[in-house]
């Protein structure tokens, strides 16, 4: 038979876990907000590494052109050799 008592346990049982995001145990997110905040935490990590990337890539390419200059310009390489 249903009891009073075993209604509001339940009811109490059901919105403790609605408060909690993620298993306890495992951290699996358990609803789809948590699961959005994770999403959004590794695009925002993506975003930084690819302007990181970006930078990166772009100093090498000065790097290649200006090399590209000096070897163009063997009399340049000669003075700054003598440094």
């Amino acid at each position: 038979m249903w009891r009073q008592s075993e209604g509001e346990n339940l009811a109490k049982s059901v919105n403790l876990r609605s408060c909690h995001k993620y298993c306890s145990k495992c951290c699996y997110p358990l609803v789809p907000s948590a699961f959005d905040e994770i999403k959004e935490a590794e695009n925002v990590k993506l975003l930084a590494m690819q302007e990181k990337y970006d930078t990166d890539i772009a100093v090498l390419k000065e790097a290649v052109q200006d090399m590209q200059q000096l070897l163009k310009n063997p009399t340049k390489l000669a003075d700054i050799s003598n440094f």
